[in-house]
């Protein structure tokens, strides 16, 4: 018996106009949507202090932590342009306290990556930044904070969807307490969270096509992810 299979071509699907309409008007609300979530659902920032006396003047370590959503990632401070790398810009240092050096950032990840068509450098789950202070004896350390503006870029490499490049200022407790330089648009705490107030702008990226928005991954209600590096 001869059997004989006949391939039968696919017809490429056509789409009524009210189909789409429907896509674009879907589209055009997934957008906003997921900027409406903002920045801010996804990456929360915390602050640590070491102090090490040597004398008549102190050594305080600040370390400033972005804990990170799942399926998120940071660019670090190295990360080449297109991308978004962090940003630390110190705004006022209280008196009798003297940098030492610069923030320096935890060991970043490095691939390639799929939004940018380039090697970049990057963190997920947690990132680090720390920096040294020569504090004299007599500073309160309770009373007294470094004032810094935080740029930085999140991306979802699974939606295919880039945040902008987002600037939050923040003030480091030199006890390492964390509160917003802007009242209304960050909470103060050892956890600085966002409101919905707080603008984001508009997305660098497309949202990615057929996506829901209410599905994007998001913190916590209070904002706390498990601090600690994944293997790189």
């Amino acid at each position: 018996m001869n059997t004989s299979c006949r391939h039968q071509q696919a017809t490429p699907r056509s789409y009524s106009p009210v189909q789409a309409l429907a896509f674009v008007l879907l589209f055009l609300y997934a957008v906003p949507n997921a900027n409406a979530q903002g920045v801010d659902d996804y990456v929360r920032w915390s602050a640590t202090s070491a102090v090490t006396d040597s004398g008549a003047r102190r050594n305080v370590e600040l370390t400033l932590r972005a804990s990170i959503a799942d399926a998120w990632k940071m660019y670090a401070m190295d990360s080449p342009r297109p991308s978004r790398g962090v940003d630390i810009t110190i705004k006022s240092v209280p008196a009798d306290v003297e940098l030492v050096g610069s923030f320096r950032q935890a060991d970043p990840r490095q691939a390639f990556d799929p939004n940018f068509q380039i090697d970049v450098t990057y963190f997920v789950e947690t990132a680090e930044f720390v920096v040294d202070l020569d504090v004299a004896r007599g500073v309160e350390l309770e009373e007294n904070a470094l004032d810094v503006d935080v740029l930085f870029q999140i991306c979802n490499d699974d939606l295919g969807i880039c945040l902008p490049p987002t600037t939050r200022p923040l003030s480091i407790g030199l006890d390492g307490t964390l509160t917003s330089a802007v009242p209304d648009c960050l909470a103060g705490g050892d956890e600085a969270t966002a409101t919905e107030d707080c603008e984001v702008g508009d997305l660098a990226l497309a949202f990615a096509p057929g996506g829901d928005a209410s599905a994007l991954p998001r913190n916590t209600d209070d904002g706390v992810i498990p601090p600690g590096y994944a293997d790189s």
